[in-house]
């Protein structure tokens, strides 16, 4: 299935709130927890569940396989490729080795994770639609392209027939770096944007004019900051939590009311600053010392 402007559109409307799985996976000990935290998110409602090959260097993709056995054509399903994979077999053996930890025949969506160098080869692009054409995956994106790099990334996947239809960007109340030229951009083209970090990855800076709507609204501060980011429009919010009443609390989320001026209260609460730019060097090596160590950490673990 290619994507289109109505599909994306369509699956930022159904799929307003998806769970994250970054730091799953990690530790063997809360394994059966963390699975059965994603069962509960399912339970609540949640139909979508990003994850990348990257978190526990595969255990998370395992642990979203088996949470969603028994449901797998409910679930939409993201995961990504680490850019340490320099070339299109690479890219390849990557999102076939997703595919069989996930227990599934096809992926919805496919992001690469982070911008490189290696990845600007038409090639990588050229695999990826054939991938798409033979049904592996079902639609692709990129995650924390800054806006040059997204729109080349688009013509060059455009020239393999392929199209980018989801980004997935640090967003948040806190963080609204995207809003300087990636959201108007994405708006008008109709992309699918996914929101990591929708509530400040735990660092929210509880400000008076959060606190006091919060409690003139009876809600808790994450929920109204949760709810005022699935209200901007095209966008998927992703929280991670392994207990029942935060993932129950931030579903709920989605039922508050918020009018435009109490959104625009928040907004001049927590003002944007500065736009999105490369977070790391983008060549092969350094995201394979990243992931090397990253692997050495879980072993000492």
């Amino acid at each position: 299935m290619c994507a289109t402007e109505s599909t994306t559109r369509l699956w930022a409307s159904e799929l307003p709130l998806g769970l994250g799985t970054w730091r799953l996976g990690e530790d063997p000990r809360r394994r059966l927890a963390e699975i059965e935290a994603l069962r509960d998110g399912l339970d609540l409602g949640y139909r979508l569940i990003d994850t990348a090959e990257f978190y526990g260097q595969g255990e998370a993709e395992r642990m979203v396989g088996e949470a969603i056995r028994d449901v797998p054509d409910e679930v939409w399903v993201i995961t990504k490729v680490w850019p340490s994979a320099a070339d299109p077999a690479a890219v390849e053996a990557r999102i076939r080795a997703s595919l069989k930890r996930l227990g599934r025949e096809w992926i919805d969506t496919v992001l690469l994770h982070w911008p490189s160098r290696a990845w600007s080869n038409p090639a990588v692009f050229e695999r990826l639609a054939t991938l798409q054409r033979q049904g592996v995956v079902r639609s692709v994106g990129v995650s924390n392209y800054p806006l040059a790099w997204f729109v080349t990334a688009r013509s060059q996947a455009a020239a393999a027939g392929l199209e980018l239809s989801a980004h997935q960007v640090p967003y948040s109340l806190k963080d609204r770096r995207v809003e300087s030229r990636l959201l108007p951009y994405h708006r008008q083209h109709g992309d699918w944007v996914l929101a990591w970090g929708a509530l400040g990855q735990g660092r929210l800076p509880l400000r008076p004019a959060l606190l006091e709507l919060a409690r003139r609204l009876e809600v808790t501060p994450h929920q109204l900051a949760l709810r005022w980011l699935v209200g901007r429009g095209g966008v998927t919010a992703l929280v991670r939590s392994t207990r029942r009443d935060h993932l129950r609390q931030n579903w709920q989320a989605l039922r508050l009311p918020l009018s435009e001026p109490e959104a625009a209260l928040l907004e001049q609460a927590y003002p944007p600053r500065g736009e999105l730019k490369l977070a790391i060097p983008p060549w092969p090596t350094a995201f394979r010392l990243i992931e090397g160590g990253y692997r050495w950490w879980l072993r000492r673990r």
